[in-house]
C-alpha cells in the first residue's frame, strides 16, 4: 500500500507538471498573439507576496532550507498589478530558487521600495548562473549549462513568461550572480508605483 501511494503521488506530481507546462505555453502564445489583456487592481504587495510565499514553507521545512520573506519594515505597499498574472512571476521565481538550491541552503524573498518603484528580489544559495546563461536566461526555450550539469529538468518557458508578464506591467526583471561572496543567484523585479504608466483599459477600478 505504501508503494502504491508513492506511485500515485508520482503520477499526480507529473500530471501537475504537465498541466503547468501546458498552461505556460498557452500563456506565452496568448501574449505573442496579443490576446492576453491585463486587469490591474490596486494591490498591497506585502500581503500578496506573503500569501504566495507561504506555499513554499512546507518544501523549505522538509529540505532544511532557511527560507524567509523580508519586507524592510513595510506594513503595506500598494502597486497596480494583474494579480492572476503577477502571481505566476513570483511562483516561477520561487520554484526556480527551490529547484537549484541544495537541501540546507538559504532562500530569501525581499520586498523594498525606492525611486517610486517596488523592488522584489529572490536570492538563493543555488548553483549560480554561468556567463552564457546570464545573456540568454530569459530567452524562450533556453536551458542553461547548470541545468544539464545538475540533471535538472527545465523547459525554458517559465523565465521567458516571467519577463513577458513583467514587461506588460512596464516593469523590469534582471538576473545576476550574488555579489556578496556567496554562491547563488538573485532575480530582481521592479515595478513602477501608481498607475500613470498603465493605459486606462487595463485598470480595474474598485466597485463602489
Amino acid at each position: 500500500q505504501k508503494e502504491a501511494r508513492r506511485d500515485l503521488d508520482t503520477i499526480e506530481r507529473n500530471a501537475q507538471r504537465i498541466l503547468n507546462l501546458v498552461n505556460q505555453i498557452l500563456d506565452v502564445r496568448k501574449i505573442d498573439k496579443q490576446q492576453m489583456h491585463l486587469h490591474c487592481e490596486k494591490t498591497d504587495l506585502v500581503g500578496f507576496v506573503a500569501s504566495i510565499s507561504k506555499m513554499f514553507d512546507y518544501n523549505a521545512e522538509e529540505r532544511g532550507i532557511k527560507y524567509e520573506f523580508l519586507h524592510d519594515g513595510l506594513d503595506k505597499l500598494d502597486v497596480w498589478v494583474d494579480r492572476r498574472q503577477f502571481d505566476k512571476v513570483i511562483v516561477n521565481l520561487l520554484s526556480n530558487a527551490f529547484k537549484y538550491t541544495a537541501d540546507g541552503g538559504t532562500i530569501s524573498l525581499r520586498l523594498s521600495t525606492a525611486d517610486q518603484q517596488a523592488r522584489l528580489e529572490v536570492c538563493d544559495t543555488g548553483s549560480g548562473i554561468d556567463s552564457e546563461g546570464l545573456k540568454h536566461i530569459f530567452d524562450r526555450f533556453y536551458q542553461g549549462g547548470n541545468s544539464r550539469r545538475l540533471h535538472i529538468d527545465g523547459t525554458g518557458i517559465g523565465l521567458n513568461l516571467c519577463k513577458m508578464i513583467v514587461d506588460m506591467h512596464h516593469g523590469e526583471i534582471t538576473a545576476a550572480n550574488r555579489s556578496d561572496g556567496v554562491q547563488g543567484s538573485v532575480f530582481t523585479v521592479t515595478l513602477p508605483l501608481g498607475n500613470a504608466h498603465l493605459q486606462s483599459e487595463v485598470i480595474e477600478q474598485p466597485q463602489p
